[in-house]
């Protein structure tokens, strides 16, 4: 009995396979006589798996390929938590050495971060700054432990990696190269090691050059890598933590890399890493630190967060719904080419062919359409992504930076795997539709090949296809709307100050192993400001201690009148002189700006923003009044210590930091000698000409002084990055779908013309005119596009609600968005559909009368 049941079984299967062979054959020599319209639809649905596949590939590249590492999926991530819940992936490096210690035996751990350095002198400034000092070629590595190659598996292509002697200060003047950064800029030079090169005016002896392929753990590969003990030699005096890091637990500056044992299991690290996160906390109490301690899966350059899920989300659902047209454009194909298989049909089923095994054929008809659209839609993605990826790498401001990007685009197993599965389920999702209808005709009807005069003629499935093809592309058009908008409207937005004339200047002197002469220093930048104010085209010149719109900020606990210790606010601050208002035209609506006499005194006096003054002082002049201040925020071993200051002036309301985020809370404090990093001027004119004397100015003060400026407008370019590729891509995909609609609708026009030709003869016959036929199909046309631009501009409220988070200043249901979006499809559309029906008015009746 069980040999029967197995033979019948197999029997069943090998009947199955058979039958699927038979309809595989017979799809693709149907497909094969009608070459027009498998070439139609396989470059529709082409153009929605392309677009897709592409995108996964660059998804596939940052989430689930594995690093070329040494066994990459033991590799995790240290993240901390403090007990106010704040989490953090920094920690301290005495911190890294006592995990590292007490851990050595379930895991290999590595702490490291990246730096930017200077090719020859270091820069005038801060070594902190968001943008990159101009004038000076940069150099982008890491800073590491000195057990960072072995621990990833890494091999030197020439020389020595580093070692334990290479943690200490006589250690630290040692460099590794890249391959590709030796390639580059040493013309593969083999007789590299032992060689100098200047890096932040400091010489590193090179020790080594990793070997080809070897890009550390993220895609933009570094020039090069230099021990731990080499961070005050890359991060000069003035910068973040100089020489504090190594003495200071609470200064968290690295990132910490562990590989598992192989007989260790994650919870059990993860457990022996908690426990000596607790001895720590104990031992070493603090707000800050870090209680509780969980892994971060490393063997990828990114793990889907929620972070990163809030960016994909969005994406995902436009790239989704250019597919979701695609799919709708070939079901309309199928349905159109399902009036002339009508008959076909009818007679199989009049033979008996079961409904089941005629949708089973029509259906490995569409699955073996869309394969082939995969295929096709493999090469498009893969000829995209070779076009915009170097244009996107082109887009970066520092060449170098560009150059070490190394984000592997070939399609690997699974980028194969998932076009073969969208590829089906489109063949699935356009088939499936058009295969049920088709196979439940009326027989006499379809026998009699009359399917012209009624069914399917105006079928409410098409009619339904092409509005939902509106909709989606109407939706995605005013989502691209918003976007491109938004970016375009960034760099004119009112950041409540001036830049468009006004340029910074970073002063600082020329010395080696950070070995400057602060007093010097000042003396010469306050010459440079008195000669710069002497030049024709100068309108002014101030002081402050961050720019404008660099990306960075001072941020400090404030308390005013009534506050306790228990209820401290936060504030953003910069340190400027009394002419920064002026130079940035920074309106006071209250009170006055900074005395001289206040600037060099350090007087406690303060201008505070209209946000600050209507938050703390709701209702009353904020003059005269006192707040505290925490004063030496950046040394957090020390005891918060508060300074009181006066309320002397209100200024209006800025965007100091970032473009896109106004300050809220924000003071301005009179800057000290110490504080005055950054020179600002003002010009009457084009800034351009007076930026290009200002190393002549600084070389006739002294040969040692060192500046760089910067124009304003350039860093409000630079922010606006991020914005106009947002911009860039969803145009992309809304002009896509407005295509695909387009075609969409062009083809269910053209096929009703054509099934509709007799009609047409007999009322051209009977006197109707040109115009009047075109307008008989333009309003049922129109009819369609209505009701889509009605469902589109719901689906547009509700797509724009996910780009709230991206949109600055800028309503998601922005009613001229939405209306030119609206109107421009309804003049496609319009277009569409009079060329669609331009034959009809040229036929001859007596053609048209006689037409079947």
């Amino acid at each position: 009995m069980k040999y029967l049941e197995r033979f019948e079984r197999l029997t069943s299967n090998a009947t199955l396979m058979l039958t699927l062979v038979q309809d595989l054959k017979y799809a693709s020599r149907y497909l094969r006589k009608q070459i027009g319209f498998t070439t139609v639809a396989v470059l529709t649905i082409a153009l929605g798996i392309g677009i897709n596949t592409a995108m996964f590939t660059v998804f596939d590249a940052f989430f689930l390929k594995p690093l070329p590492l040494r066994d990459p999926l033991r590799l995790v991530n240290l993240q901390g938590r403090d007990k106010n819940g704040r989490q953090g992936r920094l920690f301290s490096y005495l911190d890294y050495l006592d995990y590292q210690q007490q851990n050595a035996s379930v895991c290999e751990l590595i702490a490291w971060n990246k730096v930017s350095a200077t090719l020859g002198e270091a820069p005038p400034g801060s070594a902190n700054d968001f943008m990159l000092a101009e004038g000076y070629e940069y150099a982008f590595g890491e800073i590491v432990s000195t057990n960072y190659f072995d621990v990833l598996g890494a091999r030197m292509y020439l020389g020595r990696g580093l070692t334990s002697a290479e943690d200490t200060a006589a250690g630290a003047s040692v460099i590794i190269l890249s391959h590709g950064y030796w390639q580059r800029h040493f013309n593969s030079d083999p007789s590299i090691i032992g060689k100098q090169i200047v890096l932040q005016g400091h010489s590193f002896t090179i020790t080594g050059v990793a070997e080809p392929g070897f890009i550390g753990t993220t895609p933009d590969s570094p020039s090069f890598w230099a021990p731990l003990s080499a961070r005050d030699y890359l991060i000069l005096n003035g910068g973040w933590a100089h020489q504090a890091w190594s003495t200071d637990r609470n200064i968290e500056a690295f990132t910490l890399l562990a590989r598992i044992a192989p007989t260790v299991t994650d919870e059990q690290a993860q457990a022996a890493f908690q426990l000596t996160a607790e001895r720590l906390g104990k031992t070493y109490p603090d707000d800050n630190r870090k209680t509780l301690i969980t892994f971060e899966r490393a063997g990828t350059f990114a793990t889907l967060n929620d972070a990163f899920a809030a960016l994909l989300f969005p994406l995902a659902i436009g790239f989704g719904l250019v597919l979701l047209v695609a799919c709708a454009n070939v079901a309309n194909l199928l349905l159109a080419r399902a009036i002339a298989r009508q008959r076909e049909i009818g007679v199989r089923l009049a033979l008996g062919a079961r409904r089941s095994r005629i949708i089973r054929q029509l259906l490995t008809e569409s699955i073996l359409l869309a394969v082939l659209g995969g295929a096709v839609g493999l090469l498009i993605g893969i000829w995209a992504l070779r076009i915009v990826y170097p244009l996107i790498l082109s887009s970066i401001p520092a060449a170098e930076l560009a150059a070490g990007f190394k984000l592997d685009l070939f399609p690997d197993w699974r980028v194969f795997a998932f076009t073969l599965g969208i590829a089906a389920l489109s063949g699935a999702l356009a088939g499936l539709a058009p295969a049920i209808q088709l196979t439940r005709p009326n027989l006499v009807t379809a026998l009699k090949d009359e399917t012209s005069q009624g069914f399917m003629t105006r079928s409410r499935l098409r009619s339904g296809l092409v509005v939902a093809q509106i909709a989606v592309s109407l939706s995605l058009l005013i989502a691209a709307g918003l976007l491109v908008v938004n970016a375009y409207r960034l760099p004119q937005l009112d950041t409540g100050m001036t830049t468009s004339k006004v340029f910074s200047i970073a002063v600082g002197a020329h010395a080696s192993d950070n070995q400057i002469d602060e007093n010097k220093q000042n003396m010469w930048r306050r010459d440079f400001a008195n000669r710069l104010r002497a030049l024709p085209n100068v309108a002014n010149v101030s002081e402050a201690y961050n720019p404008p719109l660099s990306g960075s900020t001072i941020n400090r606990l404030v308390m005013v009148n009534g506050d306790t210790p228990d209820h401290q606010r936060e504030a953003g601050v910069n340190f400027v002189s009394g002419e920064y208002f002026q130079t940035l035209s920074i309106k006071l609506t209250r009170g006055r700006a900074f005395s001289t006499n206040e600037v060099r005194s350090g007087a406690p006096v303060v201008v505070v923003s209209e946000s600050t003054a209507n938050q703390f002082w709701p209702g009353h002049d904020p003059i005269g009044e006192q707040l505290a201040m925490q004063d030496q925020s950046d040394q957090p071993t020390k005891a918060a210590h508060y300074k009181r200051y006066e309320v002397i002036g209100v200024a209006g309301d800025t965007r100091s930091r970032r473009l896109w985020q106004k300050d809220g809370r924000f003071l301005y404090v009179p800057a000290t000698d110490a504080q005055s990093r950054y020179l600002l001027v003002q010009t009457r004119d084009n800034p351009l000409a007076t930026m290009s004397l200002v190393r002549s100015v600084a070389a006739a003060i002294n040969p040692d002084l060192r500046v760089s400026a910067r124009r304003l407008d350039d860093s409000i370019k630079f922010q606006t990055i991020p914005f106009r590729a947002l911009g860039w891509v969803s145009a992309v995909l809304g002009s896509l779908a407005l295509v695909l609609a387009a075609l969409g609708l062009y083809g269910v026009t053209s096929f009703v013309v054509a099934r509709r030709t007799h009609e047409i003869g007999i009322r051209m016959a009977l006197g109707a005119r040109g115009r009047d036929v075109v307008s008989l199909f333009l309003r049922g046309g129109l009819r369609l596009t209505t009701a889509g631009v009605v469902i589109g501009i719901a689906g547009g409220v509700v797509l724009s609600r996910f780009l709230v988070s991206v949109l600055v200043d800028l309503s998601v249901v922005n009613p001229l968005v939405f209306g030119t979006a609206s109107l421009f499809l309804f003049v496609v559309a319009t277009l569409t559909i009079l060329a669609a029906t331009y034959h009809a008015i040229k036929v001859d009746p007596l053609v048209a009368l006689r037409y079947e």
